[in-house]
């Protein structure tokens, strides 16, 4: 293989990994080239080109891990420029929220809720979770034990509903 087909497929590799890839026509691209005209450009130009569009989180932080603050490494979980500051919170996975924890400049995702077929009672099992939204703590017909299951699947027992 040359080398440019090899950056053509990392290209399209790296494209395909993003999870969406955006087509441009080869003929719009030498329209858009060819209509841009040297003398319209000014020093007080609007578009300008240092303007830099903010990045997004790309994936959620699993359970009881840093999530942001002071120092915290964010190039795992974000694309684009990378946020500044330290008050920047990244999503956590369901059940968890980024939260300070004591006098730490650095965030963690904390459990506010049972993920989906979590044990959510029974016989000296004691919490003060609820389940995360769309699951409800119902009897598992498998396990004949309480679960979170989800809220479209329920036996006539359910035991503590998430409202």
């Amino acid at each position: 293989m040359s080398k440019l087909s090899l950056t053509m497929l990392a290209a399209a590799v790296m494209a395909a990994s993003v999870g969406h890839v955006v087509g441009i026509p080869a003929d719009a691209v030498v329209q858009n080239v060819s209509s841009v005209n040297a003398s319209s450009a000014s020093a007080n130009d609007t578009n300008d080109a240092g303007v830099v569009a903010s990045g997004h989180q790309i994936v959620d932080v699993s359970g009881a891990q840093a999530c942001g603050g002071e120092g915290f490494n964010y190039s795992r979980f974000w694309v684009g420029p990378i946020p500044d500051g330290d008050a920047t919170k990244l999503n956590c996975v369901p059940g968890y929220r980024c939260e300070m924890q004591g006098s730490s400049p650095i965030f963690w995702c904390k459990q506010y809720a049972l993920p989906l077929n979590a044990k959510c009672g029974g016989y000296m099992f004691y919490t003060l979770f609820k389940c995360i939204d769309g699951t409800v703590c119902t009897i598992d017909p498998v396990r004949y034990e309480p679960r979170c299951l989800p809220g479209d699947k329920l036996s006539p027992s359910v035991i503590n509903e998430n409202a």
